[in-house]
C-alpha cells in the first residue's frame, strides 16, 4: 500500500492516502475513522477526517510505534465490509431574506430561482470534512450546474444557519461567522449546539439531504427549541 504518513509536531500524525491504490474513493477513509475511533485504545485520540488524509492527535503516553501498530489492523481490513452512514435531511427555506444571493445565482447559470432549488435539493451531498467554524460541512454532490466561484468581497457577517454555495461545494454556516460562499437559503435547526454531547450530530462521511419549506413552516420550526433533523440509516 502506498499509504504515506507524517509527524506534524508532538503526538499528531496524518495519514495521506492520496497516493494509495484502493482508496481513491473518500469512503474509505470514513470506514477507517469509524472503525478507529469505536476501538477502547483510542478513546484519547482526536480524529479529523478529510478528503485525502487522516489526522490524528494521541496522548503522550502512547508511543508513536503503538498508534501505528493500531491503525495497521485497520488498514488491513477496511475495504472488507460496507459502512453504514447516517442521511440527515434538512429543511431549508429559500426566501429572498434568506438567500440574497439565489438570485445572482439562477442569473449567473441563467436559470430560474425555481430551478436552482430544484437542483440543490436534488442531491445526497456527502460531508467531506467540518470545520472553518463549529459544526461547518463542507459538501460534495453540487450539480455541476450551480457551480459558481465565491464571492469577490466575502461578507463581514453571515446569519447562523445559512445555506450556501462556494465553488463547487455547498455548506451551512452553523454559527455567524465572516463568509465569502453565496447566500441561497437558511434552514431553521440549530446545527451547533455547543452545551449538548455532542454538540454536533454528524461525521465526515454522512449524508445530508436538503428539502424546501415555507417561510411559515420555517418560522414554525424554528419555534421549537427542541426541534431536530430527520434522519436514517443507508447503507
Amino acid at each position: 500500500m502506498a499509504i504515506r504518513w507524517y509527524e506534524m509536531g508532538d503526538f499528531n500524525i496524518q495519514l495521506d492516502f492520496s497516493q494509495a491504490p484502493g482508496y481513491e474513493n473518500p469512503q474509505v477513509i470514513y470506514k477507517i475513522f469509524d472503525q478507529v475511533r469505536r476501538d477502547s485504545r483510542t478513546t484519547s485520540w482526536q480524529l479529523i477526517p478529510s478528503y485525502t488524509t487522516l489526522t490524528i492527535s494521541y496522548p503522550w503516553n502512547q508511543s508513536l510505534q503503538d498508534v501505528l501498530e493500531i491503525l495497521q489492523q485497520y488498514l488491513e481490513i477496511s475495504g472488507l465490509s460496507d459502512r453504514r452512514v447516517k442521511r440527515y435531511h434538512i429543511p431549508v427555506c429559500y426566501d429572498e431574506e434568506f438567500g440574497p444571493d439565489l438570485a445572482y445565482v439562477a442569473n449567473f447559470h441563467h436559470l430560474s430561482i425555481e430551478e436552482v432549488i430544484e437542483l440543490h435539493t436534488h442531491p445526497d451531498y456527502r460531508i467531506e470534512a467540518v470545520g472553518f467554524s463549529p459544526g461547518f460541512p463542507y459538501l460534495s454532490g453540487l450539480s455541476p450546474q450551480l457551480i459558481t466561484p465565491r464571492r469577490k468581497t466575502p461578507r463581514p457577517k453571515v446569519p447562523a444557519c445559512s445555506v450556501a454555495i462556494g465553488g463547487r461545494q455547498t455548506g451551512i454556516y452553523p454559527v455567524t461567522t465572516p463568509g465569502g460562499w453565496h447566500l441561497i437559503g437558511r434552514t431553521p435547526l440549530t446545527l451547533f449546539r455547543p452545551y449538548n454531547d455532542p454538540p454536533i450530530v454528524y461525521h465526515p462521511g454522512d449524508l445530508l439531504h436538503f428539502f424546501p419549506i415555507s417561510r411559515a413552516e420555517y418560522d414554525q420550526v424554528a419555534a421549537n427549541p427542541e426541534q431536530s433533523m430527520s434522519v436514517e440509516w443507508v447503507t
